[in-house]
C-alpha cells in the first residue's frame, strides 16, 4: 500500500485522547511502535508517538487517558495537569497533495510551530495554541486556491481517473471543508 493509497481510505475513526507525559526534567515521552497491531497503517518512519488512543463508548475523556496511558507505556500513576484546546499538526492539520512536493516541508513546519505553540502555553500564553491553528487554516486555505488554480488549468488528461478525481472542484471544496482545522 502506497502513502496516497492510505491517505484516501476510509477508517473507523472514533474520538481520542493524546496525553504529555513530562519527566521531572520536562522532557517529554514520544514511543515508537513496534507492531502494526491496530486499524492505521503504521508507515516506514512514521511510527514515532506520543501515547493515544480512542475513548470507548460512554468512557470520560480523563479515564481513557489514564487507560491509554496504562495500556502503552505502563504507568499507572501521574499528575494531570489539565485539559487544553489542541492543534492539529503535520498531516493531521492537512494534507498536501504529493503532487505539490510540499506535503514534508509543510508537516515539518506545522510542527516546529506547534511545538512553540505548546512551549507558550506552558509559559502562561492561554492563546497561542488558537494563534497557531488561526495560522494554520490560514497557510491550509492558501494552498487550497494555489491547487485550485494549478488543477484548473490541466486539461491533458481529463479522461484519466487521476485527473477525474482531482478535476472536479466541487469535490475538492467539500474535501476542503471536511479538513479545515479551524
Amino acid at each position: 500500500m502506497t502513502a496516497v493509497e492510505f491517505m484516501t481510505e476510509t477508517k473507523p475513526y472514533r474520538p481520542n485522547v493524546g496525553i504529555a507525559l513530562f519527566n521531572a526534567a520536562g522532557q517529554v515521552l514520544i514511543g515508537r511502535r513496534f507492531k502494526d497491531d491496530g486499524p492505521e497503517i503504521i508507515l516506514p518512519g512514521l511510527e514515532w508517538q506520543m501515547p493515544q488512543g480512542g475513548i470507548d463508548t460512554n468512557e470520560n475523556p480523563r479515564d481513557a487517558v489514564m487507560r491509554e496511558l496504562w495500556e502503552e507505556t505502563g504507568v499507572v500513576n501521574a499528575d494531570y495537569l489539565g485539559e487544553t484546546d489542541w492543534l492539529a499538526i503535520g498531516d493531521a492539520a492537512a494534507t498536501q497533495d504529493p503532487l505539490s512536493s510540499e506535503g514534508i516541508l509543510v508537516a515539518m513546519e506545522s510542527g516546529l510551530e506547534g511545538a512553540a505553540a505548546s512551549a507558550r502555553v506552558l509559559r502562561g500564553d492561554r492563546e497561542a495554541l488558537a494563534a497557531a491553528a488561526a495560522r494554520r487554516e490560514t497557510g491550509w486555505l492558501g494552498y487550497l486556491g494555489q491547487r485550485d488554480h494549478y488543477y484548473d488549468m490541466e486539461r491533458r488528461w481529463l479522461d484519466a481517473p487521476f485527473w477525474q478525481r482531482r478535476g472536479r472542484r466541487e469535490l475538492r471544496q467539500s474535501s476542503a471543508e471536511q479538513r479545515s482545522v479551524a
